[in-house]
């Protein structure tokens, strides 16, 4: 599939063009991004691209494939459920249902910080529209 492009302005520097434009993607997603090339852009060549956040997602252009690409923000994590909890604090009495704790401030997240994650092959993100683009390039 392929990205639409709307709502394109052009600014001229002195030997460079800056163009911004909204993107908008469709409803199949392609591992490693969508088509982005100075041709779809009026240009010869592309020097520079800023993508803003949309909709909860991350973009990266690929220089090298000529390529969007989508991310989420966080890395997937696993479903964790639980019945129990156990404590364990030192001098402490034991803690039971219906009563509560202070964990100290060392306490640790399951959830550690991780790479985004590239959108998985064929995402429909047709609802990701208004990507704002800037592009600098001849």
């Amino acid at each position: 599939m392929a990205l639409t492009i709307s709502n394109r302005h052009h600014l001229k520097a002195v030997g460079a063009q800056t163009k911004l434009c909204d993107i908008a993607f469709d409803s199949s997603y392609p591992t490693g991004g969508e088509s982005l090339t100075p041709a779809n852009l009026g240009l010869k060549q592309i020097l520079q691209v800023h993508v803003s956040p949309k909709s909860g997602y991350l973009f990266e252009y690929d220089y090298d494939n000529e390529k969007l690409k989508a991310f989420t923000p966080t890395a997937a994590q696993a479903a964790v459920t639980t019945d129990k909890i156990t404590i364990t604090a030192s001098g402490a009495a034991n803690i039971t249902d219906g009563q509560s704790c202070t964990v100290d401030s060392t306490f640790r997240s399951a959830v550690d910080a991780a790479a985004a994650d590239e959108v998985a092959n064929a995402t429909n993100l047709s609802g990701v529209t208004g990507v704002k683009v800037m592009v600098i390039g001849y």
